[in-house]
């Protein structure tokens, strides 16, 4: 009897999930209220251009496959389209921030009308200069002030492999949680230094080559982190993003002898 009253139960349960699967919007709606939204993969279409020649009128046209993909092919343009819908009731300003920081070209598409679309461009092979936000991050902004339904799109070109993880914020948000990004990452490299040269002192003094070594792994490891979160390149050589590609393999390599 309990057997059939769990199998009910389950039963129930997934015809429920299966609703709110169904009935689940299928657009994003911003508001005042939006301080912090993750973009669920439900809600990204994505198109793969293997000609990496169309053009952006021409993608419009195309019938894109709903969910989030994997741009795992560096001569292929890999196009993303998310729905975002707004109020006029709305007085705060919205960006969308992309946290994958090693995409090397990323266009963006914003609406201005039914047939006009802004266009801004950036990537990790780009000069750092060119970002409209000077982030780690790519930060785009977003129209929340309109009733209308639109669509803003993404062409993607990555080397390596590359998952997009989006976040709409609100821009009172967003720059508040950028700043207690840069406090954390300055906490954290202000360790890495710090253990780097008391290890190099003991070193100095006892002459141990072991902690020459050791301060060798830590700095390697600092140079890998700030490689993967994009800090080496927005403040160390932010106007060669071609050494971000040359030193990217190394330091993985003497991090792990």
């Amino acid at each position: 009897m309990r057997a059939l009253i769990l199998c009910i139960a389950m039963i129930i349960s997934a015809v429920s999930f299966a609703q709110k699967e169904i009935i689940s919007p299928e657009v994003i709606y911003v508001s005042d209220n939006t301080d912090d939204l993750i973009i669920p993969d439900s809600l990204y279409s994505f198109y793969e251009d293997t000609t990496s020649s169309l053009d952006f009128e021409t993608i419009k046209t195309k019938k894109f496959t709903r969910g989030n993909r994997l741009i795992n092919n560096p001569k292929h343009n890999f196009w993303i389209k998310i729905p975002i819908k707004g109020s006029q009731s709305n007085r705060k300003n919205f960006v969308l921030e992309i946290y994958n920081v090693h995409i090397d070209s990323i266009s963006f598409y914003s609406p201005v009308n039914d047939s006009t679309h802004n266009k801004s461009t950036t990537g990790y092979k780009k000069n750092f200069s060119q970002r409209e936000y000077k982030t780690i991050n790519f930060t785009f902004d977003i129209n929340g002030a309109t009733d209308d339904f639109q669509y803003y799109y993404f062409k993607v070109n990555a080397q390596d492999p590359q998952w997009l993880e989006t976040h709409l914020r609100t821009t009172s948000y967003y720059v508040y949680y950028a700043v207690t990004e840069y406090y954390l990452l300055g906490f954290f490299y202000g360790i890495i230094i710090i253990m780097a040269i008391y290890n190099l002192l003991i070193f100095f003094s006892t002459k141990e080559k072991v902690y020459i070594y050791y301060v060798i792994y830590v700095l390697t490891g600092g140079l890998m982190t700030l490689i993967e979160d994009g800090t080496g390149f927005a403040y160390l050589w932010p106007n060669a993003p071609e050494f971000s590609t040359i030193v990217s393999n190394y330091p993985r390599l003497l991090w792990m002898i």
